[in-house]
């Protein structure tokens, strides 16, 4: 079976009441491995940096993993809050993030995961987040 896909990945980010749309499609890879979900995929950054991205789904959690300009390491747990370092380029900010949900659906044509958080830094919002990636697997 063919594991490279087509990935489209669309985020939101809510701020102060307006609303930050991004949405960008690559190719990536889908594997399966000890019961768990695992996508990796190249994103192109402003200024041609090229940014791995490695998702890992199991249950109702995630971690989220970004190699390349600005690193990162972000879990997603709905049962508990979890901190990351994010690295801006001109400094790195500790960032809490609170979990609202995470989920996993996929009928014939697509599988779709939707990660949304919260982002905190020292004690107050910094936004509202709603990540969804779509896979769709390319006809071998």
């Amino acid at each position: 079976m063919n594991n490279t896909h087509v990935i489209t990945v669309t985020g939101r980010q809510h701020l102060n009441g307006t609303e930050d749309r991004q949405q960008f499609r690559t190719y990536g890879r889908r594997m399966e491995k000890d019961g768990a979900l695992l996508i990796i995929y190249d994103e192109m950054q402003e200024g041609g940096a090229v940014v791995r991205v490695s998702l890992k789904l199991s249950g109702h959690r995630a971690v989220m993993i970004r190699n390349g300009a600005g690193q990162s390491r972000m879990e997603f747990d709905p049962d508990r809050t979890t901190y990351c370092s994010y690295d801006t380029g001109a400094g790195i900010l500790p960032l809490e993030i609170r979990t609202q949900t995470v989920s996993h659906q996929s009928d014939i044509r697509e599988e779709r995961i939707r990660l949304n958080y919260t982002l905190y830094y020292d004690g107050e919002v910094l936004s509202h987040n709603q990540v969804t990636i779509r896979l769709a697997p390319i006809a071998a």
